[in-house]
């Protein structure tokens, strides 16, 4: 059962079957509604696992802004040249101040 404070919930054991294999305790996976065949994402922070059932966008975002990239002939090189530009023109509008 969780606690009122901040949805927080003592930390679960499970353990790693052959082939990476876990299971998600039954009265999380009931709290979380999560179902057979569902999908979650995992994140790495060094030494850290985050499991969560929301889905990551950032991989979508990045395939969007290469495909982009490629279809507009602009390559990382290009960006990077143009980064301190595109700051102190931030800076500007922002906070009217040159940077």
């Amino acid at each position: 059962m969780l606690t009122t404070v901040g949805q927080y919930r003592r930390p679960a054991k499970v353990r790693v079957r052959d082939r990476g294999g876990i299971t998600i305790p039954a009265d999380i996976r009931r709290d979380m509604e999560i179902a057979e065949g569902d999908t979650l994402s995992l994140v790495q922070l060094g030494e850290t696992l985050i499991m969560t059932r929301k889905k990551l966008v950032i991989p979508e975002i990045s395939a969007d802004v290469e495909r982009m990239m490629q279809e507009g002939g602009v390559t990382l090189e290009d960006l990077l040249q143009d980064l301190d530009n595109q700051r102190a023109i931030y800076v500007r509008e922002r906070y009217g101040i040159e940077a």
